[in-house]
């Protein structure tokens, strides 16, 4: 599930549901700043996610909300910054996270529930292990050495 490349169609997935982070929410009355502004969608990403701005812009385009990138170090600190975060959440959905991190994600209810339009054309073996489609593959790869 890790993503070795970005192309418009995975960022409207990531957006939709990759990993939907429990306890989600608009600003609150205080205007906390680690609560994005409605209309808004912040998202949590490794250090190395990177988007370009035609791509963020036709997001915005297509859906009349914005995207805010947060990066959270490498995947694994990222995670383990979810997990301690899980319930109170600094982001709306999380990108990057891999099959070896996964399972960590999950078992520490860093998810909501959430079942993304169209997970049917994904192929039902990437959907494996994706604790009840909680998260969404996007892509994958085979990593050799």
């Amino acid at each position: 599930m890790g993503l070795m490349r970005i192309r418009p169609a995975a960022i409207a997935l990531a957006i939709a549901g990759l990993g939907l982070l429990t306890a989600c929410g608009g600003a609150d009355a205080q205007g906390d700043p680690t609560t994005p502004a409605p209309g808004a969608v912040r998202l949590l990403a490794h250090d190395s996610f990177v988007l370009s701005e035609s791509v963020l812009a036709g997001f915005t385009e297509q859906t009349g909300m914005t995207v805010e990138v947060v990066t959270g170090g490498d995947a694994g600190t990222m995670v383990a910054g979810a997990v301690l975060a899980a319930g109170a959440p600094t982001a709306d959905v999380m990108f990057g996270v891999d099959s070896t991190l996964l399972s960590r994600a999950l078992d520490a209810g860093v998810f909501e529930p959430y079942t993304a339009a169209g997970i049917e054309a994904v192929a039902p073996g990437l959907r494996e292990g994706t604790g009840g489609d909680a998260v969404t593959p996007v892509d994958y790869g085979d990593v050799c050495i």
